[in-house]
């Protein structure tokens, strides 16, 4: 096995989604980055955590209340509930992002309170 990539639960709905636009170019271009890697490498492991993951190291945000005890923290514990994983599971990413997006059927309402939810709410995503 692979060693497996940190992931905050709530990015299994944001990475099929991105479509280039985020906080600012450090974490776009991080985005990217492991969007590709993610795509190329679908049975890479990721191991699911309600704290800073590979993507929040370039979020301007990150270690903010917010992400910290905020609405970014309720969204992972959603994730996790909807999907019924524990926190800390180490799963394939291909496993994972078909497990959350097929849970997650109306991305506007799962997400009301993420700021992007208008980019992803009209992106249809084949899995």
């Amino acid at each position: 096995m692979n060693i497996p990539k940190l992931l905050r639960p709530h990015h299994g709905l944001c990475i099929p989604r991105f479509i280039g636009k985020g906080y600012d170019e450090k974490f776009v271009s991080e985005m990217k980055n492991f969007t590709s890697f993610l795509k190329t490498h679908p049975d890479n492991h990721v191991k699911l955590v309600c704290s800073n993951d590979v993507l929040c190291d370039s979020c301007i945000h990150s270690g903010s209340k917010e992400c910290v005890i905020g609405s970014v923290l309720s969204l992972d514990k959603k994730c996790l509930n909807i999907c019924n994983i524990a926190e800390g599971t180490v799963l394939p990413w291909s496993k994972y992002v078909l497990i959350i997006n097929e849970k997650v059927s109306k991305i506007d309402s799962f997400c009301e309170d993420c700021r992007w939810v208008y980019i992803c709410k009209d992106i249809h995503i084949k899995l």
